[in-house]
């Protein structure tokens, strides 16, 4: 028994050896036909800061790109509310009604202009008015 245990141990130790040999053989040639891997497995110290540095550059690359994916996002779902509120827009303007212009062709005394012009005058403050009103209902109903 003690024989067997023997041959065993040495049949163990020398598959280990070979093994290990041709795994440091290979591992050798390598480093060899890479010198800048060979630096970091010589510097370890400096390998592990160099890794945190490019860990945390990836990582600040990745929140940039998740940013503009998002800022993205966000601009292309925002596209169909402003077309919305300029179809709303332009359909406003349609509908509102314009005050009629003053017609310079035909030649007006100095009492029509200034009854047009005061005509003018009042329709806006009929038009601020409410506008005013409109704003303090707004605000009333915030309240």
């Amino acid at each position: 028994m003690d024989v067997l245990e023997t041959l065993n141990k040495q049949v163990a130790d020398s598959v280990i050896a070979k093994l290990q040999e041709s795994i440091g053989t290979s591992v050798q040639g390598w480093i060899g036909a890479h010198p800048i891997a060979g630096w970091f497995v010589t510097h370890p110290l400096w390998s592990l800061a160099g890794l945190v540095v490019i860990l945390l550059l990836l990582r600040g690359l990745l929140g940039a790109i998740g940013r503009l994916t998002e800022s993205l996002w966000i601009a292309l779902l925002r596209v169909p509310m402003r077309l919305g509120w300029g179809v709303m827009r332009m359909a406003m303007r349609r509908w509102q009604p314009t005050p009629a212009k003053l017609d310079l062709a035909a030649p007006l005394s100095k009492r029509e202009q200034m009854a047009y012009l005061l005509q003018r005058l009042e329709a806006l403050h009929q038009e601020q008015d409410q506008l005013l009103r409109d704003i303090a209902s707004i605000l009333a109903a915030d309240e």
